[in-house]
């Protein structure tokens, strides 16, 4: 298993795998932008991303962007592996590490609390679905670190 750089030769990977698992993927120039701009980071295994997390942090607070495991490797582990990746990456002073995640995510949601995320809110409309007529909510959650 290896932690590393998203790198631009990565992206048709990434692209795949958010396509098939985002009822409204992220086009790949916002992939190419986090890779400029954020921590853009994959899960290798056996030489294969099995997944990738998209994340910022600014003085003690950090947010997690997007995160994701392929189909075929989901209810493996792999989700939280790469959770706790970016968790103990996160420089010591970071304290808080936010993220939103769809209402109807509910494998999501379920690793997100077992590894102590607590919902502090709920932004109404916030996803957009394929029916562009339909918004879905966003619960905010938060994780407190020591």
């Amino acid at each position: 298993m290896r932690f590393r750089p998203m790198q631009s030769g990565d992206l048709d990977t990434v692209v795949g795998i958010e396509n098939m698992v985002s009822p409204v993927p992220w086009p790949t120039n916002q992939f190419i932008e986090s890779i400029k701009n954020h921590h853009a980071r994959v899960l290798e295994y056996s030489s294969a991303v099995v997944g990738y997390a998209i994340y910022s942090y600014k003085l003690d607070q950090a947010e997690l962007l997007n995160l994701a495991i392929e189909p075929k490797s989901q209810g493996s582990g792999w989700g939280g592996r790469l959770l706790k990746l970016v968790i103990d990456g996160l420089p010591p002073e970071v304290k808080k590490l936010f993220l939103d995640v769809r209402v109807s995510n509910f494998r999501a949601i379920r690793l997100y609390q077992s590894f102590r995320f607590e919902q502090i809110g709920e932004r109404v409309g916030y996803y957009r679905t394929s029916n562009e007529a339909l918004r879905e909510n966003a619960l905010v959650m938060c994780l407190i670190r020591g």
